[in-house]
C-alpha cells in the first residue's frame, strides 16, 4: 500500500493545479461508485436520523456530495510535498484567531476540537502553517503502509502524530506547551458518555473535556470550509472545563457544548460531514434508539 500511495503522490505532484482539481473530482466520483450499497444506505439513514432532511432526493444528494469530497481531499494530501510550503498557506484565510494567538504568545498548551466536517487533513496543514507545535492525535490505521503514508504526509506540513491510546503521553505534550488536535466527532464506543447530538443522544468521546480538566488548558473549537481551491479556517472562543463543580458533571457539560458546536457546523453545511461513518453504532448496541434516549438512560440489560 505504501509504495502505491507514494507513486500516486509523485504523479499528483506533477500535475498543474487545474489538472489536479479535475482529477480530484474524478477520484471523488470513483470513490462514490466503490462505496458498498449498505454504506450508502447507512449514510442516508444517518441523515434522516439527524433530522437534516426528510425528502428522499435531498437525503440522497447530501449523502453523495459528502462522499464526493473525498476525491479533492485525497488530491490535496497527495500534493502536500509541493504545496505545503507556499501554495497551500496562500489559499487559506483564518478567522477569529485571537484565542489561538494568545495561546501562542503565552507558550502554553491547548486543545483544538475538530471534526470530519470539511477537509480535515487540510485543516491540520492549515493550522500548522500558522502556529507552532501542533500534535495530531489519531487512530492507528489497520494497514501499516497507509498509516505510514498519512503520518509522513502530516509531518511534511508541520504536524506530529501520536496515537490516542497513550493518555499519559498526551498529558506530557500539553505540559510542554504543545497544541493537541483532536477529531472528536466519531462514535465514542463503550468508553464514551451519552450526550446530545443533532437532535439525538449519542455516545461521545470525552478526551477534550478530560484533558482540559486535568491540565487546566483551554479548548478551542476549529472548523474548515472549502470554497473551490481555497479554504476558510474559523476558530471558536477558548473555553475551559469547569473545576468548580463535580468532575463528572463538568466533563458532561463540556462534552455537550462541543457536540452543540459540531451540530451547528453540520447543520450549516451537511454535505461536509462524514455521513458514511456508523456514528450511532455503539449507542444503539448498548443503549437503544438514539431518538428516545436521555443522557441518563441505563444500558440495555443484554449489553
Amino acid at each position: 500500500m505504501y509504495g502505491w500511495l507514494c507513486r500516486l503522490s509523485r504523479w499528483a505532484c506533477g500535475l498543474s493545479p487545474a489538472a489536479a482539481a479535475r482529477w480530484g473530482r474524478w477520484l471523488g466520483r470513483l470513490f462514490w461508485l466503490l462505496v458498498p450499497p449498505h454504506r450508502k444506505r447507512l449514510a442516508r439513514d444517518n441523515i434522516r436520523l439527524a433530522g437534516i432532511a426528510t425528502d428522499p432526493t435531498e437525503i440522497a444528494r447530501i449523502a453523495r456530495e459528502s462522499a464526493l469530497r473525498f476525491g479533492p481531499l485525497a488530491m490535496e494530501v497527495f500534493r502536500f510535498p509541493v504545496t505545503a510550503a507556499e501554495d497551500l498557506p496562500a489559499r487559506i484565510v483564518f478567522e477569529h484567531t485571537e484565542a489561538v494567538d494568545a495561546v501562542e504568545a503565552a507558550g502554553i498548551g491547548c486543545i483544538f476540537a475538530a471534526s470530519h466536517a470539511g477537509p480535515w487533513e487540510v485543516l491540520g496543514a492549515a493550522v500548522a502553517s500558522r502556529y507552532s507545535r501542533l500534535v495530531a492525535v489519531g487512530q492507528h490505521q489497520a494497514d501499516e503502509g497507509f498509516d505510514r503514508f498519512i503520518r509522513e504526509a502530516r509531518e511534511r506540513v508541520g504536524q506530529t502524530t501520536v496515537y490516542s491510546r497513550s493518555m499519559r503521553d498526551i498529558l506530557r505534550l500539553l505540559d510542554d506547551g504543545n497544541k493537541i488536535a483532536l477529531l472528536c466527532d466519531q462514535d465514542g464506543g463503550s468508553s464514551g458518555i451519552l450526550s446530545p447530538l443533532l437532535g439525538t443522544v449519542a455516545l461521545t468521546v470525552t478526551g477534550p473535556a478530560v484533558l482540559s480538566y486535568s491540565r487546566r488548558v483551554p479548548i478551542i473549537p476549529v472548523d474548515i470550509y472549502a470554497d473551490s481551491d481555497r479554504y476558510r479556517v474559523v476558530f471558536g472562543e477558548a473555553v475551559y472545563t469547569r473545576r468548580d463543580i463535580d468532575k463528572r458533571a463538568a466533563i458532561a457539560e463540556m462534552t455537550a457544548y462541543l457536540n452543540e458546536c459540531l451540530s451547528r457546523r453540520v447543520r450549516a453545511v451537511p454535505e461536509d460531514w462524514f455521513w458514511l461513518h456508523n456514528r450511532w453504532k455503539w449507542t444503539r448496541r448498548l443503549y437503544g434508539d438514539p431518538l428516545t434516549l436521555t443522557t441518563t438512560s441505563p444500558r440495555k440489560k443484554d449489553s
